[in-house]
């Protein structure tokens, strides 16, 4: 899922991030039965 990474840029803490990105980022953990740290990891994002 290496593809699904999103570069913060330099404009900001979560600059390029969109909310679609965000909102699936959470689904998968809420969903996925991994952790928090897997799935940020495998989206290449930290884990707040």
């Amino acid at each position: 899922m290496k593809d699904a990474k999103k570069t913060l840029g330099g404009r900001g803490r979560h600059a390029g991030v969109t909310p679609e990105f965000r909102a699936e980022a959470v689904r998968l953990v809420e969903t996925s039965g991994r952790s928090v740290a897997a799935i940020a990891e495998d989206l290449g994002i930290g884990k707040s």
